[in-house]
């Protein structure tokens, strides 16, 4: 039975609530990529159609209406990834042009259109509480948005930053990455997610996808294990281990603003949870 349900990557209690933080919650559709940030969740599906999910734009209080959202609303546009920040979304699409949605807010969370940025990325990732961009092209080179900030979310340009690494997230615990051995480093002084910081330290452990949450970091290996790095904090950056958690994933989101997850299955299955739960 335990091997059952770490295949459906899922443990439900009964009569438990989707935000009770304790268990993954299956939620309808199917999504290759999900991403949860202020602005909401958005995600794209093996199509590389672009997806919102109503009624979960964060204005001010954290707390959604319904913590998983409503409908998912088709967006046009085509993207292979998506990275949500706070009131934009990043994305890059099949050719690895660059696109930012404009618009969004809380009247209008779907935002009114795409504007394309310079340059050409594989992956990119927005910080949703600082607007800081990083991103990774197809060589694994590094680039960090310049002048990216929440009054101007655009930036002025990109910076190559030293180093190779096939992901890389930003968010409230700093710039992480992986490469392409899935070797796993943070980026010294990025935690809180605002500078291009000052050098990379290798962290132990292999993850082929990682993500930057509020004093914690969210990751999956090659094998679907999900993982989350604890003894995150200021003064202890990189943090202090790994703790495996239940459930498969390829492919794992957490917010910043609120610490509530996302992630996708390798069949494209999406689900959702309140945080990692009683540490």
């Amino acid at each position: 039975m335990r091997i059952l349900g770490l295949l459906l990557a899922v443990t439900v209690v009964a009569g438990q609530r989707p935000d009770a933080g304790y268990s993954w919650w299956n939620v309808p559709g199917r999504l290759k990529v999900v991403s949860t940030g202020q602005a909401g969740v958005w995600g794209v599906n093996s199509k590389d159609n672009i997806f919102y999910k109503h009624g979960t734009y964060l204005s001010g209080a954290v707390q959604y209406p319904s913590p998983v959202g409503n409908h998912w609303q088709h967006i046009a546009g085509g993207l292979k990834e998506s990275a949500v920040g706070h009131n934009i979304v990043w994305g890059a699409n099949a050719h690895d042009h660059i696109y930012v949605r404009k618009g969004i807010s809380k009247s209008k969370p779907v935002g009114t259109h795409w504007k394309r940025i310079s340059g050409g990325l594989e992956q990119v990732s927005v910080s949703p509480n600082t607007d800081n961009v990083w991103g990774v092209n197809r060589h694994d080179n590094i680039y960090y948005r310049i002048g990216a900030t929440l009054s101007n979310p655009d930036g002025t340009g990109w910076q190559h930053i030293a180093g190779k690494l096939k992901y890389v997230p930003v968010g409230d615990s700093g710039v992480w990455g992986v490469n392409k051995n899935d070797q796993i480093f943070y980026r010294k002084g990025t935690f809180g997610g605002y500078t291009a910081g000052t050098g990379w330290q290798h962290i132990s452990g292999g993850l082929m996808q990682i993500h930057s949450g509020h004093n914690i970091v969210w990751g999956v290996n090659k094998h679907y294990h999900i993982y989350i790095r604890k003894g995150i904090s200021d003064s202890n950056p990189a943090g202090t281990g790994w703790r495996r958690m239940d459930g498969l994933l390829k492919y794992v989101s957490v917010n910043s603003r609120d610490d509530r997850v996302w992630g996708v299955t390798k069949h494209d299955v999406i689900f959702y949870r309140n945080g990692a739960g009683l540490l």
